[in-house]
């Protein structure tokens, strides 16, 4: 069937799940409603925590979302970067950070910036566009930078400069701080854009701009959030049994080989194809479930922080490596005597399984320990770099897996970590 060999490239499953963005925004709001909407996001100061549905509404943001997808998948094929898990993560996670963060405007001096790398080091941009696609964590930063001048015009020039730059940048470093945690941390272009937001914080605040996290989250879209994001983990379980689908299906499933696997951080799409598809559903499902086991609701962050999980299970996101770090850090939510439903605590608990290899390599009790350090991280870093990058679990992880993993090869006595 010509549908189904179209839909085994995973960029063109990407591209048809996008579809179902738009359905659902035209279905909840009126075309001039999202139209509206999506000039104030485009216009909003976006650091974290700003929430899209809060400043645009449920239809805008999920059109913007939807936009960002296209434009991903587009430079995708144009650039002709091969299906990878990577490649399925990095263009996962334009769209679902387009709920709090990015936008289809703020991306674009990063991407560019990118590009310019790749020309300078004459090399093909398909080389780079994971990372520079990554690196748009710091589209807030971009959006940040145009209100620091009274005059609209110098303010984009600055805001491309930065994008630039920023683009220019991050490869290079990212390359560099997977030696730091020796690739215990999923979200490596989280730490080291994180590492670069402090550097901004920093400059900005002794310049005198006055710029700090924000709390705004939306309360009114949670049952249509889940109507949406449900949706979407059926459709990948659905659409990942379809495609993948043969005589041998069953056959080859084994119980004893499926817990192996699952302690395996890899590629899994160049593994196992569209079946990654079916564990991306699943562990979406498990993610809003966890929602709910916290009493919390669904409004944009937390639906972004619901996309990573469905981004990273190409890598080996899986229950055996997410729950223990789920578990440490509410763990340690009880131990302080906070709020499990407070929004700010269940998108941690999404995000903290950046540090799935964790449990994965070293077993799920130092996972309960890592998802117990994490929490007392992560509640101070957005304050430090004022919310500029969207990935700030990303840089919590980091400096987590730097601190932990070192202790765990001295306490086995197996010496330094490779």
């Amino acid at each position: 069937m010509k549908v189904k060999k179209f839909l085994r490239n995973p960029y063109n499953f990407i591209l048809a799940n996008m579809f179902i963005f738009f359905a659902f925004a035209f279905i909840v709001d009126t075309p001039r409603d999202i139209w509206d909407g999506l000039i104030r996001i485009v216009l909003s100061q976006d650091v974290l925590i700003t929430d899209y549905f809060y400043i645009g509404g449920v239809g805008a943001t999920l059109v913007n979302a939807g936009l960002t997808g296209v434009i991903a998948v587009t430079l995708f094929k144009i650039f002709k970067v091969q299906p990878s898990g990577m490649g399925i993560l990095a263009v996962w996670m334009i769209p679902g950070y387009a709920f709090f963060g990015k936008n289809i405007a703020n991306i674009w001096p990063i991407i560019l910036g990118g590009y310019l790398y790749s020309l300078y080091q004459r090399k093909p941009y398909r080389d780079f566009i994971i990372v520079i696609f990554l690196s748009t964590t710091l589209a807030p930063a971009i959006t940040q930078v145009t209100f620091f001048s009274e005059s609209t015009i110098i303010g984009v020039i600055f805001a491309l400069i930065l994008g630039i730059l920023i683009g220019f940048i991050i490869h290079p470093l990212s390359m560099f701080t997977l030696r730091a945690h020796a690739r215990y941390n999923l979200y490596n272009v989280g730490f080291s854009a994180g590492l670069v937001s402090l550097f901004l914080a920093a400059i900005f605040r002794n310049r005198g701009h006055d710029i700090g996290p924000l709390a705004r989250w939306s309360t009114e879209y949670n049952t249509i959030s889940l109507i949406f994001i449900l949706t979407l983990c059926l459709v990948s379980i659905i659409g990942g049994l379809w495609l993948s689908y043969d005589k041998s299906f069953l056959k080859e499933f084994s119980i004893k080989e499926y817990i192996k696997d699952c302690k395996l951080i890899e590629d899994k799409y160049m593994k196992y194809g569209p079946r990654t598809y079916i564990n991306t559903g699943v562990i979406g499902i498990i993610g809003v479930a966890a929602v709910y086991a916290l009493g919390g609701q669904l409004n944009g962050p937390i639906l972004g922080g619901i996309f990573t999980i469905i981004a990273f299970a190409c890598l080996g996101k899986n229950p055996y490596n997410m729950l223990p770090l789920m578990i440490g850090l509410n763990l340690a939510v009880l131990i302080h005597g906070w709020d499990l439903s407070d929004n700010r605590t269940v998108m941690a608990t999404t995000l903290v399984t950046s540090l799935a290899p964790i449990p994965s390599r070293l077993g799920p009790i130092w996972g309960v320990a890592a998802g117990m350090l994490h929490l007392n991280i992560i509640v101070q870093l957005a304050q430090m770099n004022a919310g500029l990058s969207l990935y700030n679990n990303g840089l919590a992880a980091g400096l987590v897996a730097i601190v932990i993993v070192p202790i765990v090869f001295a306490v086995r006595r197996k010496g330094e970590v490779t």
